[in-house]
């Protein structure tokens, strides 16, 4: 995208964050600009009025605004961004995609055009929101059908979660790592998505759906219209491939296109549930407006599944108590494919080259995070970590040559930067979000991963299977996790530094895959961190044994497996 303007201050206005690569592919021959990059999740946790005064601040005679967006082709949030971005005052406005291709936008034409199509997007999405509520009605009453599956030998797999640009996280992994374990075991299989998914295999089909229907608000409904235009094109699809005998897919707000397609071509539904997604809304988000029917679609998904596929016990018992039959749930933790993180990939020289661009001493012992800095990941604890250790132990430091990576962006960025404003900016290093593909790197780079995850904030069961231990875990590297819920089954036997102390010899850590510390306690984790400091031959043995664990039981093809032996069992049942 062409711009003469090379002094500009640049605000880039995005649903998601952005990696550091999207951004620098927009600045290309701009790199003199002031530029800030603001995702609307750092706004919808505020009101109106408060939104409308932080954007009113951000603004200037001579700034430029860009709307950025992952795909010109579906974009249903577009127009909303756009009235959002005209409250910024600015010199000049744009729309550009993730690889810095758009075009300009006039100001005045957003204010005459954009509120027409939110009228009627919010129109179309109530339409969609009725049409939902009357379908879930009846589904509500249908019986499960029989499962007459004879094999899994040919998937549809739908990614029905509406996202729209999110680069990185633990969900990409495990869709990728599902869809490519069913290839890997003989299974053919296609993807129905709505945008581009990294890492697929070669021998995978995917097919993009064109979502071009406007958004409307509340928010939520548009999950209702994407439900309606999804289903529609992945039903043309099907209905041209006798051959399908399986349907999976991840359930997802507001979402229940699986159901539909099952029944329609009469082969078996596989639902993967990751956790009640009302419930993260009403805790980790924004609260529903309606609520009642989208928990009502999760109920039918639940229903009319004939194996529900959960990441932990955890899930599993809260199934069970919301009547679920035991044999139509499998519990399987989390996974990792072996190819992608292996430690073997990458050369010393290339690790140098990464720590280089970071500007981290190639000497540096690196303590490594990485994550969607959301509320259940602990990072705040870990920023403490920090804090602790410079104010507490500032000649040891000095002395180790920590240095703590930041690999990651979102919810709770804003506090972690407020926590470290005051230490020594030499200490850390923030790289903001970096493309899933990029991850393993930065993992094979640091010299120590850390996993402080917290519990539930409201009390209730951590119901997490954390891609990020097991990736951890086949990097071959020493790990300092919580012992919580899962983390700690997974890690059974570990040493625990909170009750334990630290070990005396390589013989306590025979039965070890990492160090275990109590949740939140940030003492602990300095003690085991200074542990790991001072004792190479531990770190070494506990990253051995890590990714011996990993690749013995937590592979995406083991999972998979184990999903088509259930399948073969429940063959013929309606339950």
């Amino acid at each position: 995208m062409e711009n003469n303007s090379i002094l500009e201050p640049r605000l880039l206005l995005s649903a998601y964050p952005l990696t550091r690569g999207i951004i620098e592919r927009i600045e290309t021959g701009q790199k003199d600009a002031e530029t800030r990059a603001l995702c609307l999740g750092e706004l919808k946790k505020n009101s109106p009025k408060a939104i409308f005064n932080v954007l009113q601040k951000l603004g200037s005679s001579n700034l430029e605004l860009w709307v950025v967006i992952s795909d010109h082709n579906y974009q249903p949030y577009l127009h909303i961004m756009l009235l959002l971005a005209s409250l910024v005052p600015a010199k000049r406005y744009y729309v550009v995609d993730y690889y810095g291709e758009g075009y300009e936008v006039n100001r005045l034409k957003i204010w005459m055009t954009v509120p027409w199509r939110l009228l009627w997007g919010s129109i179309n999405g109530a339409w969609a929101l009725r049409q939902a509520d009357v379908a879930t009605r009846r589904l509500m009453g249908a019986e499960r059908l029989e499962n007459h599956g004879s094999g899994v030998c040919s998937v549809a797999y739908l990614k029905t979660n509406l996202w729209f640009g999110v680069q990185a996280g633990g969900s990409i992994g495990h869709v990728t790592g599902v869809v490519n374990g069913f290839s890997r075991t003989g299974s053919k299989i296609d993807t129905y998505t709505a945008e581009s998914s990294p890492l697929l295999d070669d021998d995978v089909g995917v097919f993009h759906i064109p979502i071009r229907a406007s958004g409307g608000i509340p928010l939520e409904i548009n999950g209702y219209i994407f439900q309606r235009e999804f289903d529609r094109f992945v039903t043309v699809c099907c209905q041209k491939n006798s051959e399908i005998d399986l349907v999976y897919q991840r359930n997802c707000l507001v979402n229940y296109s699986g159901v539909l397609l099952s029944r329609q071509l009469k082969v078996p539904l596989v639902i993967e549930y990751n956790g009640s997604e009302v419930w993260i809304a009403k805790h980790w988000g924004t609260p529903l407006r309606f609520s009642a029917l989208a928990e009502r679609i999760e109920e039918v998904n639940l229903r009319h599944a004939h194996l529900i596929v959960v990441v932990s016990d955890v899930l599993k018992d809260e199934l069970l108590e919301r009547g679920i039959e035991a044999e139509r749930i499998l519990a399987y933790p989390n996974c990792i494919d072996p190819t992608i993180f292996d430690p073997d990939r990458f050369s010393r020289q290339r690790l140098l080259a990464l720590r280089s661009q970071w500007n981290i001493p190639a000497d540096a012992l690196v303590c490594g995070f990485v994550g969607t800095f959301g509320p259940w990941h602990g990072v705040d604890v870990l920023a403490r970590v920090v804090r602790m250790l410079v104010q507490e132990m500032p000649h040891w430091l000095q002395q180790s040559k920590i240095h703590f990576l930041f690999v990651g962006d979102g919810q709770l960025m804003p506090k972690v930067r407020e926590l470290l404003s005051d230490m020594p900016k030499g200490l850390y290093t923030f790289t903001g979000l970096v493309p899933q593909t990029d991850a393993p790197a930065y993992l094979a780079m640091s010299d120590i991963l850390l996993s402080p995850h917290v519990p539930n904030a409201d009390g209730s069961r951590f119901f997490g299977s954390p891609t990020k231990l097991f990736e951890y875990m086949a990097m071959g590297k020493p790990i300092i996790a919580s012992e919580l819920e899962q983390i700690g089954q997974v890690l059974q036997g570990a040493w625990h530094v909170g009750r334990q102390g630290g070990p005396c010899s390589l013989d306590d850590l025979e039965q070890s895959a990492a160090l275990l510390t109590k949740p939140g306690e940030v003492k602990e984790v300095v003690d085991a961190l200074v542990y790991l400091a001072e004792n190479s031959e531990s770190c070494k043995a506990l990253g051995d044994r890590a990714r011996s664990l990993a690749l013995t039981r937590y592979t995406w093809e083991q999972q998979v497996r184990e999903i088509k032996n259930r399948l073969h069992s429940l063959e013929g049942r309606c339950a």
